[in-house]
């Protein structure tokens, strides 16, 4: 019959097929949430360091590939791992441990 692909069809007839969800492209929520830590991570390293702030974020801009505007609003939106990082204190060798792959 014409027009029986429709979207009424699609949606009331029960013999139409359903669509099956396509997977989510773009970035991965986890490894989204992983490179915050760690800049968070980097943020404290260079804090207790005693450089100044221009300095940090022009570091940081370098290593992670954002612009000095956008890494305060990345530690802003993920204020409660700073505070955690903070009240924890973490040393040198403990965040060497955790992210190996850097040079602190």
């Amino acid at each position: 019959m014409r027009g029986s692909n429709t979207l009424f069809s699609d949606i009331f007839i029960e013999t139409a097929t359903e669509q099956t969800a396509k997977p989510s492209k773009g970035r991965s929520a986890d490894l989204h949430q992983r490179r915050n830590e760690l800049l968070i991570n980097r943020y404290y390293y260079y804090g207790i360091q005693k450089l100044r702030y221009d300095f940090i974020l022009e570091k940081l801009s370098d290593e992670f590939f954002l612009s000095v505007i956008t890494i305060p609003f990345t530690i802003a939106e993920n204020y409660t791992i700073l505070h955690k990082v903070k009240k924890e204190q973490p040393t040198k060798q403990a965040l060497q441990k955790k992210w190996p792959h850097l040079v602190w």
